[in-house]
Parts: C-alpha cells; sequence; structure tokens
C-alpha cells in the first residue's frame, strides 16, 4: 500500500521538483515553478509525515521496501533542491 502511494504521490512531484532545479524540463525554470513544484512535494508527504508522528516505520516495526524507497526519493529531493530552513519545518 505504502509503495503504491509514494511511487503514485510522491515520486511524481520529486521528479518534477529535481528537474525544475537542473533546469531539465520543457517548462521555463524560475522561483514561481520551483517554489509551486516544492509546495506540491509538501503536500504529497503529508499523509505519510501524519502516519509516522506515532511510529518509526511506515509498516510494522522494522524496516521495509516502504521506508527504503521514501527515503531514496526524498534524500535525492533534499540533496538537490531543499534547503536546510524547509527541511526543518
Amino acid at each position: 500500500m505504502w509503495t503504491d502511494h509514494i511511487n503514485g504521490n510522491v515520486v511524481p512531484f520529486a521528479k518534477r521538483l529535481i528537474a525544475q532545479s537542473q533546469g531539465t524540463t520543457k517548462e521555463v525554470l524560475d522561483i514561481k515553478g520551483l517554489s509551486m513544484a516544492l509546495g506540491d512535494l509538501r503536500n504529497s508527504v503529508a499523509t505519510i509525515e501524519q502516519h509516522l508522528r506515532l511510529r518509526n516505520f511506515l509498516v510494522g516495526h522494522s524496516l521495509t521496501l516502504a521506508d527504503v524507497l521514501l527515503v531514496a526519493v526524498m534524500a535525492q529531493s533534499f540533496a538537490l533542491v531543499v534547503d536546510r530552513k524547509t527541511r526543518d519545518n
């Protein structure tokens, strides 16, 4: 369930954000577009953040493929785009 959610709701926004930041999209790279992409990514992980408030892992009590997938997607976004202020919010 969580891998489907991540692949369907988080990955597309993360890819768009990364493409916007690297200028590899057909869209014009601008602050507004980058800000919108970042907002979409933030909204897409809101459900996951809510779920993890009382848990350490997405499923059960140990690391699963869903956790690894989420970290891989978000780590790339953080490394390339997301600044410290945004990460701390």
